[in-house]
């Protein structure tokens, strides 16, 4: 018989707002855990009726065993991509989680007792590939940097399969990973 955990190995979230790609780089992290081993893994998204701009979230819960509940109450590590998003979820902060967020786009509150991680996907994608659409993909680089569990080479491996421009997607991957070391020095 599976076990159940309601103690996820992996307990993310990912917030912003609409458009972003909030809710495609949780599947990709949550596909990425099952490849790599996990074998259980859920997302749970929540997002408003807007097409645009509305507040989203998507938590990605990953354990050897029976996930009991699919959202993350509270995130180890929260990768943030919009100041709605963000001031929505760090309530919800585990004590002593890491927060990545975008300074272009989230400026943090100091109440909670969590590290604060500035990553600043969206410049390095305007200054890499001329747009901002691959921020989320350098946040979720940067977040497989900054969290155990997450296997860099089985994400890498993820996005490539499931987006046309591959070669773009391991480089925003990279550019994220890189940005996350330099941001720990």
């Amino acid at each position: 018989m599976q076990s159940v955990t309601s103690n996820p190995d992996v307990a993310v979230r990912f917030c912003g707002i609409g458009g972003q790609g909030v809710i495609l780089a949780a599947n990709f992290l949550a596909q990425a855990l099952v490849a790599e081993g996990l074998e259980h893994a859920t997302t749970y998204a929540a997002y408003g009726p807007e097409a645009r701009g509305t507040d989203v979230r998507a938590d990605v819960c990953a354990a050897r065993g029976w996930v009991a509940y699919p959202r993350v109450d509270h995130p180890r590590c929260i990768v943030a991509m919009a100041q709605k998003g963000y001031d929505a979820t760090i309530v919800d902060a585990a004590e002593s989680a890491i927060v990545l967020y975008d300074p272009a786009t989230v400026e943090p509150a100091v109440e909670k007792n969590v590290k604060h991680i500035a990553i600043a996907a969206s410049q390095i994608s305007e200054d890499n590939f001329g747009r901002t659409s691959n921020a989320n993909l350098i946040m979720l680089g940067a977040a497989a940097a900054c969290f155990s569990g997450i296997d860099f080479e089985a994400l890498v491996e993820v996005t490539g399969k499931k987006l046309v421009r591959s070669d773009d997607a391991g480089r925003a991957l990279e550019m994220g990973r890189e940005a996350a070391r330099k941001a720990k020095e």
